[in-house]
């Protein structure tokens, strides 16, 4: 992970170095899916490459894509992942993980199924661009974080895209009032993620899935309660972006949302 070493206030190093937004016009939805195509279909051939250089699926048709950019004149795309919100169609219709896992999710613990469905979403498609990725370790995953990415205590680093990306969408999520997210990961990952206080706990066994995965969960609330204090003023800094970019496109921006339910989008200056 190409790590910068953490300054003084996170939220204004991030700001210095990259762009987020959510994508809510086609040009910047297809900015996503390319990455996804370089990472996914070109970089790890996990999907089979597409003639139009972008990879999606059903999924996307009601997914929230967010996007970060270089903050610069190239504006190069670095990187994506997706929310996957319930089908408007068919709230019932499971997400990807419920899928995947349906055998291996200890329902015990956490049972998708019985959920309110509009509160409920899943993380997934985490992507960032092989320039991004240089390190041999990291070939193999399209995005993840090792232990050095946070330095030492002589010289602490830290890795901004991963984070900024997960930051996003608990953001998104805050504003739709979804509570549980899902999500589909490397245990190393959800270790590395634990540091800095996100809270992603595991939900059931461990599969085989281009990798060893793990179906855990996030609670929103939780994780932004829990967030460590060094990570808050980026938290703060992508939120306020979020929910700007958010109340600017209005509920109109995302007409599939489940149940035709009223999300409160913020004022422009909240």
């Amino acid at each position: 992970m190409d790590s910068k070493v953490i300054p003084p206030n996170l939220g204004e190093s991030f700001r210095h170095l990259f762009r987020l937004c959510v994508a809510l016009n086609d040009a910047d939805r297809d900015e996503a899916f390319r990455v996804r195509h370089d990472v996914y279909c070109r970089d790890l051939h996990w999907e089979a490459e597409r003639p139009d250089g972008m990879e999606s699926d059903a999924y996307d048709a009601h997914s929230i894509q967010c996007l970060i950019r270089t903050n610069d004149a190239q504006q190069q795309r670095v990187g994506c992942l997706r929310i996957v919100l319930p089908n408007p169609n068919n709230p019932a219709e499971p997400l990807p993980v419920e899928s995947t896992c349906a055998q291996t999710i200890d329902r015990s613990l956490l049972d998708p199924r019985h959920l309110e469905r509009r509160r409920l979403a899943e993380v997934s498609r985490l992507a960032i661009v092989h320039d991004y990725r240089r390190r041999k370790e990291e070939q193999a995953e399209p995005g993840t974080i090792q232990p050095r990415d946070f330095g030492t205590r002589a010289q602490p680093r830290f890795p901004f895209i991963p984070v900024g990306l997960f930051l996003a969408a608990f953001a998104v999520a805050e504003v739709l009032e979804i509570e549980h997210l899902l999500v589909l990961t490397e245990p190393r990952l959800a270790q590395h993620f634990n540091r800095i206080g996100f809270d992603i706990r595991q939900i059931g066994g461990a599969i085989e899935h281009r990798g060893v995965r793990v179906p855990s969960v996030m609670y929103t609330s939780l994780v932004i309660q829990n967030l460590r204090p060094m990570l808050r003023p980026m938290w703060r800094m992508i939120r306020a972006e979020i929910r700007r970019e958010l109340a600017a496109a209005g509920p109109d921006a995302l007409p599939w949302l489940p149940g035709g339910v009223h999300i409160p989008f913020p004022e422009s200056g909240s």
